[in-house]
Order: C-alpha cells, then structure tokens, then sequence
C-alpha cells in the first residue's frame, strides 16, 4: 500500500471523485447484486441435487461425494480463465475496442477447452485410482456410483468451458439480465433433472443434471454474446 500511494497518481483520492459516488455505487451494486444473486440460486441447485443423492442411500452418497470433488478440479481451472477472460473484456469494453474483446474472448474459450479436453480425458482414465485418495478401500458400489458421475460429468466439460466464457464476457460488457437468466435456466434444468428424471432413471437424473444445466445456459449466453459483439461493432463503426 504504501509503495503502491507513493508511485502511482491514480491511488491519490481527490474531492472530484466523490462528485459522481451515487451513479457509479448503482453501476457496481448492479453487477455485483446480480451476481452475488446467482451464486445463491446455483447453490440451491447444487442442494437439490445432493437430496436426490442422499434419498439413495449411504453408498450414493459416498460415491457421489468423492466424485464431485474430483469435479471441483474442473471448476477452478474455469474459474481461472474466467477472472482472466473478464478483465480483458472488461477493460477493452471501456476503451470501446471491440475487436480486442473478440480476440480475447476466442483466446480465452480455446485455451480454457483445451484444458477442458485434457481434464476431462485425465479424469476418465484415473478415475478409480482418485477415488482411493478419498476413500480408503472403496467398495464396487461405491465406485459404480463416482464412475457413474464423472463417466456423464467429465465429456460435458466444454459445456462448461462455453458457460464460463461466454457468461463472464457478456457480464462484463455490462448486461447482466442475460447472465442472471442463463442462471435460472440451470436452477430450472437442474430442479428437473433432479425431481423429474430422478423419479424415472434414479440416479442417473443427478447425473444430467449439470451437463443439461450447462447445455441450458448455453443456448441463452452464446447467441446473446454474438448480438451484443455484432451490435456495438457496427454502432462503433457508425
């Protein structure tokens, strides 16, 4: 802090800055509400999906435990690219260079679903022996059920490496109703999944729940993302 106040100007608050404070609060609780928002109703679907588990009985659950945090692994990588993705857009968006935005966000997507591809084929061919790190002794009932997880779960990475980019790169260009329905489009897809194919195929509803919960928010954000890109090029080329 104190290197950072001493050689850099922008650090130094001024009388001016306040000048705008209420516009620029309502800006910031915008975007952070909503997505502080979203994070909840994910989290209430993540909830529906571990009471269909639980209805299963012991060995589901401990199954299924192990492999959703084999699972987390994918989900921080995207993080990643996500915080990497978003400042790129964020900051080209507020310079008004269009261009760069496209380039950052096709960077972005390839290299986060090469890292898809090479922890989605990782995961399948180790999955019995993570699932030891976790379980000393797993019975075969217990590894049927976190084969039967990861088996569905690992190929739909690059769903979500699609979710990931396109959701952040539509955020920061400042939409954030597209974002927030793509995200009750999961909560619906996974509620579904979890109530509706649950009763059906047991299981295997938990199963599909993400990846279709994934496929959902997908099918909204890619096609919002290429009308906003599309739409601003030509505004700023006018």
């Amino acid at each position: 802090m104190w290197t950072g106040w001493h050689k850099f100007d922008e650090f130094h608050l001024r009388r001016e800055d306040f000048s705008d404070l209420m516009r620029t609060s309502a800006s910031h609780l915008k975007i952070g509400f909503t997505m502080g928002f979203q994070m909840s109703v994910m989290c209430i679907g993540q909830l529906s999906m571990q009471s269909a588990v639980n209805a299963l009985g012991s060995v589901a659950v401990a199954g299924y435990t192990v492999a959703t945090k084999v699972d987390q692994v994918s989900v921080l990588v995207n993080n990643a690219m996500i915080s990497a993705v978003s400042a790129f857009v964020s900051q080209n968006y507020g310079a008004g260079n269009r261009e760069r935005i496209r380039q950052g966000v096709r960077a972005g997507l390839i290299q986060t679903q090469a890292l898809n591809v090479l922890m989605g084929v990782g995961i399948l061919l180790l999955r019995e022996p993570i699932v030891a790190l976790f379980i000393e002794h797993p019975t075969k009932e217990i590894i049927v059920y976190s084969n039967g997880y990861l088996n569905w779960v690992a190929p739909c990475y690059l769903l979500l490496g699609f979710l990931a980019i396109y959701r952040c790169a539509v955020q920061s260009m400042g939409n954030t109703i597209a974002p927030f329905t793509a995200c009750i489009i999961e909560l619906v897809m996974r509620l579904g999944s979890t109530i509706g194919l649950c009763a059906v195929a047991g299981y295997l509803g938990v199963c599909l729940a993400s990846p279709l919960a994934w496929l959902g928010a997908c099918s909204l954000l890619v096609p919002v993302y290429y009308h906003m890109v599309t739409i601003q090029s030509h505004a700023h080329v006018q």
